[in-house]
């Protein structure tokens, strides 16, 4: 599809939209397609089969879909067929006059230069016609003007949560099953995860409704409304309605709500997260986003239970001064039975409007099970270079989360003196990394035995048996290896044991890899087979021993004959050079 880019759909489609576009083409959603001149039709299965138009106009691409999607830009329907028709062969002919020439591309000048070749009445006049042709434009005019707090809408999120309980009430999960009754044979999955795949995608749809709403605000750098809509799809999914829908085809293991809730954290979260991260609301602006929450948690009618926890990334973004963290940390005093797990957010308010001892005690009381605590703590003693506090900590947060703070740890305290917690440290580290250099490491440190009783340690463990021949090769340690190959030549796997030893005990890899050879291919056919068979006789031909290549090589043949009557072995050795 020439003049046509995938940047070009990303332009014309919101972030979700060509997200879940992307999916619905790479996981083969386009049912047909039939081409006619300059436009294209095709049938996409999404909770139902809809129907794609494209259209090359003379200048734009025209995209249309029987779909209700009305949200904004395309849907993920028309972005799936876009992106097909980007990546197939086809071109769409354009509607244009012969003789019509192209254009040159546009050279933009700098906006600098640009307004200053215009006067200011005629920047007004610019200004007045984009307006008045873009509403989007208007709106983000007019927040640049008055302010976020300035163009807030009254929206009642109660009157919000209640539409989208209404909307979503009307999943259609008999259509999940009949959806699979006549499609699961175009699937290699199994029936739970295509009744999964196809319900999640239904409760998708009817939730585009919040998404919508969240990037039309955010288009419109509205971030408290959009924050309305992201708190009312939580409270939908927190309610008695959607948390009692009967699912006869156990679709949702979890529940509708968790469903929903799992929805909400992948795409509305994150559309949050990166809004503010790229254009950081102001003082007020944060303010008034914390107070909207703080009475959504006072709320007594409705009883809907909050775990802040889930707006953990938000809030800690929101909480960045004392004057914020003040303000949020009466909210929590007001509404304390209500706040449970969040003790990252207790944590930051304290070190923004207390004392560093006062945070440093909370710290230590809630590091233990909280990685993230655990970091600050750790963080904070290396900073103060209190080595032993350093020390006490560590041994409990190593214990709780060792694949997380092996490293920092043993960076931390390798120059503070060879202590046995530093050598069970430095063994986890690497233990989980495999990297030969900290082997080295352990062995300057702590001695050879040591470091031979750590390579003995990893030889009866089949999940690190190629990294126990990597140590084995570091200490030149052949003989071990040719013994470890001859105790495991009935693996499949023996590639990784052959190679280190193949030059040094020649004549005896020739013997063990012949039989090996021999005796699968007596028991066993087909190609799995004989791929697998040709893998080692690869392993026999790489033998630089001048003296065993005749040998070698007569024994191949002699392979070749006695299989003559297996043309698929024949074909295979014939593929990989053999004949």
């Amino acid at each position: 599809m020439s003049n046509f880019t995938e940047e070009d759909i990303k332009n014309i489609s919101t972030n979700s939209s060509y997200i879940r576009g992307v999916s619905y083409y790479e996981n083969g959603r386009i049912l047909s397609k039939e081409y006619h001149k300059n436009k294209l039709t095709a049938q996409v299965q999404g909770s139902r089969v809809y129907q794609v138009t494209i259209v090359n106009k003379t200048d734009s691409y025209g995209f249309s879909c029987t779909c209700p999607y009305d949200f904004g830009g395309i849907c993920k329907h028309c972005v799936a067929v876009g992106l097909d028709l980007i990546h197939s062969e086809h071109n769409l002919e354009e509607k244009t006059d012969k003789n019509e020439g192209t254009s040159e591309k546009t050279s933009y000048l700098k906006v600098k230069e640009l307004l200053g070749m215009a006067s200011r009445e005629e920047q007004e006049e610019f200004l007045k016609r984009l307006l008045k042709e873009s509403e989007s434009t208007k709106n983000r005019f007019e927040t640049f003007i008055k302010g976020q707090l300035a163009i807030e809408e009254d929206l009642d999120i109660t009157d919000i949560r209640e539409q989208i309980v209404d909307t979503v009430l009307k999943i259609d999960l008999e259509n999940v099953n009949r959806f699979y009754e006549a499609h699961n044979s175009r699937y290699y999955k199994e029936q739970w995860r295509i009744l999964y795949d196809e319900g999640r995608e239904e409760l998708s749809d009817k939730l585009d409704f919040i998404l919508a709403n969240i990037e039309k605000y955010l288009e419109q750098d509205d971030i408290i409304d959009g924050w309305k809509f992201l708190l009312a799809g939580y409270e939908a999914a927190r309610t008695e309605k959607i948390n009692s829908v009967e699912d006869p085809y156990e679709i949702f293991y979890e529940g509708l709500g968790i469903e929903i809730l799992d929805i909400i954290n992948e795409e509305y979260i994150n559309q949050i997260e990166r809004y503010i991260d790229k254009n950081p609301p102001d003082k007020k602006v944060k303010l008034r986003m914390l107070e909207v929450m703080g009475n959504r948690l006072s709320q007594k009618q409705d009883e809907i239970k909050y775990n802040l926890k889930f707006f953990q990334p938000i809030l800690l973004s929101l909480i960045t001064k004392s004057s914020t963290a003040t303000f949020f940390k009466n909210i929590l005093a007001e509404t304390k039975e209500k706040c449970k797990n969040i003790a990252e957010i207790y944590l930051k308010i304290t070190e923004l409007t207390d004392s560093a001892e006062k945070w440093e005690e909370y710290a230590l009381n809630n590091y233990q099970n909280n990685p993230e605590i655990s970091k600050k703590l750790l963080n904070f003693y290396q900073k103060n270079k209190n080595t032993e506090k350093y020390k006490d900590i560590a041994k409990n947060i190593f214990n709780n989360f060792p694949n997380r703070f092996d490293e920092p740890i043993f960076n931390y305290l390798k120059d503070k003196g060879n202590t046995s917690f530093l050598k069970k440290v430095l063994q986890h580290y690497l233990s989980r990394t495999r990297n030969i250099s900290l082997y080295r490491e352990l062995k300057n440190r702590f001695g050879e035995q040591e470091a031979e009783n750590y390579i003995k340690q990893r030889r009866d463990k089949r999940i690190e048996s190629q990294f126990y021949i990597r140590l084995l090769k570091e200490e030149e340690q052949y003989n071990k290896i040719l013994e470890y190959l001859k105790e495991n030549i009935d693996n499949r796997r023996i590639d990784y044991i052959v190679k280190p030893i193949i030059d040094i005990y020649p004549e005896e890899c020739v013997t063990l890899l012949k039989n090996k050879i021999s005796q699968y291919l007596e028991s066993n056919t087909g190609r799995k087979i004989y791929k697998q068979a040709i893998q080692w006789i690869n392993l026999l031909k790489n033998i630089s021993d001048k003296k065993l290549e005749k040998k070698i090589d007569n024994y191949i043949e002699n392979l070749l004959d006695t299989y003559t009557r297996r043309p698929a072995f024949q074909d295979e050795m014939k593929k990989a050079g053999f004949q």
